[in-house]
């Protein structure tokens, strides 16, 4: 668990806290939220057992860890999607919780690891999404994405493009664009990772901490964000870019709309096409304006939600 130094009346909850995320979360942004693990650890048959009943719409009350204790010491509760906790919600609402439950779409939804919203979750909960086009589609309320790191001016520069991220059947087509960049004359750095789906046989990376991440990202010229086919939404790479005054690489043509945007700063590759990126990656960097900046930190996202 991660408690802010004064007990909070708003609880995020989270399908693991082995990510480095909600440290972050509290260490800038402390007094804010308490931080808990869904559920409780346990062992693999148990595990296995509690997906069962999670994509069967079963309750999974007894699986929930300690939190459950203080259920009704917090008057709001953020759950992050996934499809172990649609269920979640209407346990809650079953068990006596009277306060908002805000179900936070922070991927896209597609049926797999985000649920598509049932209308179990639609009365129980407030759903709501970091992509438009999802908030359109599903009738969901819109709140962007945030960041949980305080903005820096001061990063150097080694000129190195910088893409970290697991496989999700990209793996081919990162490896190909690698060898573009490279006959430009510009140095990349490639962490490709694994996962479930990934072939064997392929040179991965392994695993690397996000602040590991941090630190590579500061000292890089770019970061390279290369979406899955039909993925929108401002991603975690978008607010690195921001957050640490990082060119941006990207896939992505709907930043070209971003309040954010400067040609400078911004590269969208048009079907693999990198003509011009050599002269990009050579210009200098322009400064965001803190307004942007400060639209996306964690405490404006919170507020939001009208907390």
């Amino acid at each position: 668990m991660i408690h802010s130094s004064s007990r909070s009346t708003i609880l995020m909850l989270w399908p693991s806290l082995s990510d480095d995320f909600p440290k972050y979360i509290n260490q800038n942004f402390p007094n804010l939220v308490d931080h808990e693990p869904l559920y409780g650890s346990c062992g693999l048959l148990k595990r296995a057992k509690r997906y069962v009943l999670s994509v069967c719409g079963l309750s999974t009350k007894s699986y929930l860890s300690s939190w459950i204790d203080r259920l009704n010491s917090y008057q709001s509760i953020i759950i992050n999607a996934n499809v172990i906790n649609s269920t979640v919600p209407a346990t809650l609402r079953k068990i006596g919780y009277r306060g908002r439950i805000i179900y936070w779409y922070w991927n896209p939804v597609d049926g797999k690891t985000s649920p598509k919203p049932s209308k179990s979750l639609r009365k129980h909960s407030e759903l709501w999404s970091f992509t438009q086009s999802d908030c359109i589609r599903y009738n969901l309320r819109f709140n962007s994405t945030y960041y949980f790191m305080n903005p820096e001016s001061v990063t150097t520069n080694n000129g190195t493009i910088y893409f970290v991220g697991r496989d999700k059947g990209r793996y081919e087509e990162l490896c190909t664009l690698k060898s573009k960049i490279e006959q430009l004359g510009i140095k990349t750095d490639f962490h490709i990772i694994a996962d479930k789906k990934s072939p064997k046989g392929n040179n991965y990376s392994p695993f690397i901490a996000y602040s590991d991440v941090i630190a590579i990202i500061k000292k890089s010229g770019a970061i390279l964000e290369i979406l899955q086919e039909g993925q929108e939404g401002y991603s975690l790479r978008v607010m690195e870019s921001l957050f640490f005054n990082k060119k941006l690489i990207s896939n992505n043509p709907l930043l070209k709309y971003a309040p954010f945007y400067n040609s400078n700063n911004i590269f969208i590759i048009d079907n693999s096409n990198l003509e011009g990126l050599a002269d990009f990656m050579s210009r200098p960097f322009v400064q965001v304006k803190s307004g942007f900046i400060d639209y996306y930190r964690f405490d404006n996202w919170l507020s939001r939600f009208e907390m």
